[in-house]
């Protein structure tokens, strides 16, 4: 599971280097998403985006999608589609270089 993934991510490399982590939903109510959560025990924060603002503003078309935000608020990379922990890993060290 996708989500399970980028907790491990997080948990394993990712926190160490004061990163923020937030899940955005934009096609569910935000009870259910918490619910869902909850239920999966995700341990970063779920962000509700229930007209779509958000997804539209970073051109999201298919899920799931990662958006890599760097230290000064800039899109450092997207990746499209499911992430290894490795592509993860490497797009947070890219974007703290990038923002250094």
């Amino acid at each position: 599971m996708v989500l399970n993934l980028v907790a491990f991510a997080w948990d394993e490399h990712v926190a160490r280097s004061r990163t923020a982590l937030f899940g955005v939903v934009f096609s569910d109510s935000e009870s259910a998403a918490a619910s869902f959560a909850r239920s999966v025990g995700l341990a970063y924060p779920i962000l509700g985006d229930p007209g779509g603002v958000i997804a539209n503003d970073f051109g999201v078309a298919a899920l799931p999608v990662t958006v890599v935000i760097d230290a000064r608020g800039r899109v450092a990379e997207v990746l499209q589609g499911p992430a290894t922990t490795s592509q993860l890993v490497a797009a947070a060290r890219r974007a703290r270089r990038e923002a250094a």
